[in-house]
């Protein structure tokens, strides 16, 4: 058996004068427990948070004319993303099957803001969502073929994800199969 524990701690302090300010604490906890039954087969749990913070020129509010129909403007408001992601792995002989799900808060996305029928220019700013989250289903099975021939085989069969916010002054819900 094996297990690992970890936590950092981060202190962020960002100030962009007359535009915004954001002070941030924030600990990211990691966890890992591995069992092994024999040679042949292990499980395996994992947890880990992690965040993704917008890149800074996506805060400052500014322009950026993509052509004559699509404009891309900064957002001081956004936030970072955090996720928190969950795994569960079996290695049976050469088979790997991982079942991982991630739970998402303030997923970061670029998504019209602002349409003018008129001109026919459409607006798009990357902002947060409330939450998302996805589930999928990973497998790997490496197959000798002959002594210098060999496969690396991998899928996702199954995976379901979804996101929840709101779009140009709407509440939206997507899932995707």
């Amino acid at each position: 058996n094996k297990i690992q524990a970890g936590l950092r701690a981060e202190a962020s302090d960002v100030n962009f004068v007359d535009n915004f300010k954001q002070q941030k604490h924030n600990f990211f906890p990691t966890f890992m427990y591995q069992h092994t039954i024999d040679a042949h087969f292990n499980l395996s749990a994992s947890f880990k948070k992690t965040i993704s913070r917008p890149p800074y020129r996506e805060l400052v509010p500014y322009s950026v004319f993509l052509n004559q129909y699509s404009i891309e403007q900064g957002n001081p408001e956004m936030v970072p993303q955090f996720d928190d992601i969950y795994t569960l792995t079996a290695n049976i002989h050469k088979l790997n099957v991982s079942l991982s799900y991630t739970d998402t808060k303030g997923m970061i996305g670029l998504f019209p803001s602002q349409q003018d029928y008129n001109t026919k220019v459409t607006y798009f700013k990357r902002q947060n969502l409330k939450k998302a989250s996805s589930v999928a289903l990973y497998l790997f099975y490496p197959y000798q073929i002959n002594e210098w021939w060999e496969t690396m085989n991998s899928g996702t069969p199954i995976g379901r994800n979804s996101a929840e916010g709101v779009v140009l002054g709407l509440n939206h819900e997507s899932m995707i199969y």
